[in-house]
């Protein structure tokens, strides 16, 4: 591997990037949107700068490693919505940086909310827009080889971290500088106190060797990840869907053990198997119960999985009529819900105390059944609510919270797969996470999704388990009208 540089650094002035292709470059830090005035000041422990109302502190929880911690000096609660840090605009490279001369690995924030893989800086290529923004990490390559490695690390803060770039010219392919936003959205309260995740920057003459230390850094920041090997099994959702009974996932089990004898180790119930979102009980079509499929399942040799939505709930569900005051509403105060296939959907506000509970025990009763495999989904959704009751907590901590209880439900001792959650908020809690989107069994989608999970599988072992969603293999008998349509 080629030798790696740390390539940000802090001063009186702000922050400071190094790259192979340009002088040190200055940048700012920005907050709410407005450039940060003023000569920062060192003392022993950090850099520091008084902007009403805020008290700014720049430290190094690593080598190489810095984080921004901001209090709020004022006596009223003030609405931070975001931090750019660092923030360099086309003109403080020398020379400056041509789009046309680099290209950039995106890394989207969850299987959601972007396509991941690489592209030309300003331009669109495949599913990858002109300004595909990244989380996490963003790499820039030269024409010449060289990279830049842009990223966030722990300690994590409560803001969700977002990359870009600041384009001189509308066409995007003239000059342009590099932002990292840290997005926050909720209220601070006075003397309260809140931090961007730690933020590092390498460079080398290989991206992939960048992102090969970059994975290192975080199997070293946190110890003892991922919790749990892979785990390899079979799912009911490919075929049956929504559709899936008692009897179709027995006979797929005993297959299962003629076909893959000793290789497949869960058997997973997914949707379909409860009475209705928010009420996370069988069925009609599980008569005997979970208990019972536990049982058996682990008879036939395999590890019993099972599939929830947790934070949706119904509209028709007595769930919403019993706890009016439990779910989260749009910036009007009015109530968020959207529609799925799955019927009219509201979000529980997981600041409650009392929602909090409510899924801690949801976890807890499915452990205690027998389950040892959850996936948890749809996590992802509560984010198109605006107002929670508790608006002091940033928006990467709201889904964190919930994974938090989904945790502390099911003990460290089960395997958690979160199938949604942006990254940033299930890290140390999920044993893994999806990293393409959604299979099916039309060849475009296995090669976007090949795109996705090359371009974060410098997470594999390092954070958790990287899972590439379903195998879905079909014979003659299957791969034609009407079984094609499906």
């Amino acid at each position: 591997m080629s030798k790696i540089h740390t390539a940000l650094s802090f001063g009186p002035g702000g922050p400071s990037l190094t790259s192979p292709w340009s002088a040190t470059a200055a940048g700012t830090v920005r907050v709410n949107g407005k450039p940060v005035g003023g000569e920062w000041n060192r003392s022993e422990s950090c850099w520091h700068l008084d902007v009403s109302p805020w008290k700014l502190e720049v430290d190094s929880p690593a080598e190489g490693v810095m984080q921004v911690r901001l209090t709020n000096q004022s006596d009223t609660a003030v609405f931070l919505d975001r931090v750019d840090c660092p923030w360099i605009p086309a003109s403080a490279f020398t020379p400056v940086w041509q789009a046309l001369s680099f290209r950039q690995l995106i890394h989207g924030g969850s299987f959601i909310s972007m396509v991941s893989g690489v592209k030309g800086v300003g331009r669109r290529q495949g599913g990858l827009d002109f300004q595909a923004e990244g989380n996490m990490v963003m790499v820039y390559q030269h024409d010449d080889g060289q990279a830049l490695l842009l990223g966030v690390l722990p300690p994590l803060g409560g803001a969700f971290s977002r990359f870009g770039e600041l384009h001189t010219e509308a066409h995007f392919e003239g000059a342009f500088g590099i932002r990292l936003t840290h997005e926050f959205s909720c209220r601070v309260l006075p003397g309260q106190t809140v931090c961007t995740s730690g933020i590092t920057a390498l460079t080398g003459s290989d991206g992939n060797g960048l992102l090969e230390a970059y994975a290192t850094r975080w199997s070293n920041a946190v110890p003892q990840r991922p919790r749990h090997p892979v785990r390899i099994g079979w799912n009911s959702w490919d075929y049956a869907a929504g559709a899936v009974t008692r009897e179709f996932v027995d006979r797929n089990l005993r297959a299962a053990n003629e076909l893959f004898p000793d290789v497949l180790e869960v058997g997973c119930i997914d949707e379909g198997w409860e009475v209705q979102w928010g009420t996370w009980a069988p069925n009609a079509k599980f008569p005997e119960g979970l208990a019972d499929y536990v049982h058996h399942c682990r008879e036939q040799g395999f590890q019993p999985g099972i599939w929830t939505a947790p934070l949706l709930v119904n509209t028709y569900n007595p769930l919403f009529y019993e706890k009016p005051d439990w779910f989260a509403s749009r910036a009007d105060g009015q109530l968020q819900t959207d529609s799925y296939s799955y019927g009219p959907m509201a979000y529980l506000d997981i600041t409650l105390p009392e929602v909090q509970d409510h899924i801690r025990q949801l976890f807890t009763t499915l452990r205690q059944t027998g389950f040892t495999y959850f996936k948890v989904d749809f996590t992802h959704c509560i984010l198109k609510a605006e107002k929670f009751a508790d608006a002091t907590v940033a928006r990467a901590e709201l889904i964190r919270l919930a994974f938090g209880c989904i945790r502390e439900g099911i003990g460290d001792d089960a395997y958690l797969l979160s199938c949604g959650a942006p990254y940033e908020s299930v890290y140390g809690l999920a044993d893994a996470v999806r990293t393409t989107g959604d299979i099916h069994i039309y060849w475009g989608h296995v090669l976007g999704n090949a795109a996705s999970i090359a371009a974060r599988w410098w997470m594999q072992s390092a954070l958790w388990n990287c899972d590439p969603d379903f195998l879905v293999v079909r014979g003659p008998d299957t791969a034609s009208p009407p079984y094609f349509k499906r």
